[in-house]
């Protein structure tokens, strides 16, 4: 997802904006009170009606309590955008609006997103704004700063290495930040790492695990199996933190030699600068997975319009040869197929 995207508002109410929660809460559908709930860590919804649900979600909605602890699992993007509403009286209008940013706020019922005359808003209720008001958010500030911390180590670790442990987080956060133990990570980590950008937590004989969602999937089970079990053969390879943290764009890729070359040659082949890049994100996601390139990648070449005869098809998997030799795949622990045979060597 990039960092600000054009929000698809054919979604957003065409109305006037409404500040009323009440109202706003009895247009959602069961499913959406109960993730609220869910949110909140509210339990027994399963057989409540929906205008139960309504009276319970606007009655946790307007506890200053509730709220005090919702904001306690927030980190940066999130904590910013509130503060930005709370300084303009509940509404800012904004025509580019960060999905990243505004989702987790949405989900828990705290904002909603209005169209007026084609001009966008993001609107907190009067019932809510009245509430937060009263609220010092700089008391936040620290535990805010420490979750957002957390957040990028284990999002960079997870694109990185595939998978997680819970002993790995603790590890490489007293580690990276100067921490003597696991008693110096935020009591909320765990809880907001849950929730965002595709992390999961998951339990695997006893132990804790955090891996990106794609592999919780039913098709990459075996590999998701694979990765866990190799947990303790294979010892991690060093990584500054500087370039850990590169891996939470889910667009970066280490721009290695082997890859400045096929792009050139898929320049030579009359492919645009925009598809080659489209190329190469696509194409390294699938190395990491571990998919063979014979496969997966030169069905895709050819749908993005390279060439693949008998006279270029040998030039063409030289290249992947080596780009997948040189890849971090998530199965490898983040090691690299050439960095993997070295280790055995020794």
């Amino acid at each position: 997802m990039n960092e600000v995207e054009k929000f698809n508002l054919e979604n957003a109410a065409n109305t006037p904006i409404v500040k009323d929660l009440r109202g706003l809460l009895d247009t959602l559908v069961v499913k959406d009170l109960k993730n609220i709930g869910d949110l909140f860590l509210i339990n027994r919804l399963s057989n409540k009606r929906r205008s139960e649900l309504v009276e319970i979600i606007y009655n946790v909605l307007t506890d200053g309590n509730k709220l005090s602890e919702v904001i306690e699992r927030f980190i940066d993007k999130e904590f910013n955008l509130l503060k930005k509403l709370m300084k303009n009286k509940g509404t800012i209008q904004d025509n580019y609006i960060s999905v990243e940013n505004y989702h987790f706020l949405y989900m828990l019922g705290i904002v909603f997103i209005f169209r007026r005359n084609d001009k966008f808003y993001i609107s907190i209720t009067d019932d809510v704004y009245n509430v937060l008001d009263k609220i010092d958010l700089k008391k936040f500030d620290i535990i805010i700063e420490e979750n957002t911390k957390v957040y990028y180590l284990l999002k960079s670790m997870v694109e990185l290495y595939g998978v997680v442990s819970y002993g790995d987080l603790i590890d490489s956060y007293c580690y990276y930040y100067g921490k003597d133990d696991f008693m110096d990570v935020p009591p909320n980590a765990l809880f907001f790492c849950e929730r965002l950008d595709n992390i999961s937590h998951i339990h695997t004989d006893d132990n804790s695990y955090f891996v990106s969602r794609i592999l919780t999937h039913d098709k990459f089970e075996p590999i998701l199996d694979d990765i866990v079990n190799r947990q303790l053969e294979i010892k991690r390879k060093p990584i500054k933190l500087n370039e850990l943290l590169k891996y939470i764009n889910d667009y970066y890729y280490e721009e290695t030699t082997s890859r400045k070359d096929f792009k050139q040659y898929l320049s030579k082949n009359k492919i645009s600068e925009d598809v080659i890049e489209a190329i190469m994100i696509n194409m390294i996601n699938m190395f990491k997975l571990g998919h063979s390139f014979v496969e997966v990648v030169i069905p895709m070449l050819e749908d993005y319009g390279l060439e693949i005869t008998e006279n270029n098809i040998q030039e063409i998997i030289n290249h992947l040869i080596v780009i997948y030799n040189n890849t971090r795949v998530w199965i490898n622990n983040g090691w690299t197929p050439i960095e993997m045979r070295k280790e055995y060597k020794n």
